[in-house]
């Protein structure tokens, strides 16, 4: 006899880890599951973070995919606009809605890695993260700097010198610094291991 699998329903609560989980899928654009898992469940196993993100998914708050963009393959989420639709007009504005592009969702990937990294090495030191800014947030800004300086509308390619990702962190003592962060491949391990 075959073994039933377990039917999970819809989420009926938003609970506040729920909301941080929302809130950290819609900041990087893309989270894996493995990811979210070590950020938000780091005490329980990942079967029980792949629940709770399952009813997330069917309440309509996330989408799911699997993507081979990074071997072997994985579990990522993204996103809905009824899942930005809890936060204030400010903070959904900052986030990114539905699974990136093909293109983005490597360098995305590698970026909310880093982002925990940075948070896990604030923690060992008493610091924090501030706020966290992904590429497509800083291009969009810049792109609405340069019309309100009455500039026109630069290219991708005139908009190279944007980071991967921009963080302000605070150190022991409250000391805010902003990091900007590039997502080179070998650069990324090295900038990690320096930093």
């Amino acid at each position: 006899m075959a073994a039933k699998e377990k039917q999970v329903g819809k989420a009926k609560v938003v609970t506040d880890r729920d909301k941080e989980v929302l809130r950290f899928v819609g900041q990087g654009g893309v989270a894996s599951l493995n990811q979210i898992h070590r950020r938000h469940w780091t005490n329980a196993q990942e079967r029980t973070a792949q629940e709770r993100l399952h009813q997330l998914v069917r309440a309509g708050y996330l989408k799911r995919d699997y993507t081979h963009i990074r071997k072997p393959g994985e579990i990522i989420y993204g996103l809905t606009r009824k899942g930005a639709d809890l936060f204030s007009v400010l903070q959904k504005d900052r986030f990114t809605i539905g699974l990136p592009t093909h293109n983005e969702m490597k360098q995305q990937l590698i970026a909310q890695e880093t982002r925990l990294e940075i948070e896990r090495q604030l923690a060992e030191r008493g610091g924090k993260l501030i706020s966290w800014h992904n590429e497509r947030e800083l291009r969009s800004q810049q792109r609405k700097e340069q019309l309100a300086q009455g500039k026109s509308f630069q290219s991708r390619l005139q908009l190279e010198d944007i980071a991967d990702a921009q963080a302000v962190v605070a150190d022991a003592n409250g000391q805010e610094t902003t990091l900007e962060i590039e997502i080179d491949g070998q650069y990324f391990g090295e900038m990690l291991k320096k930093n």
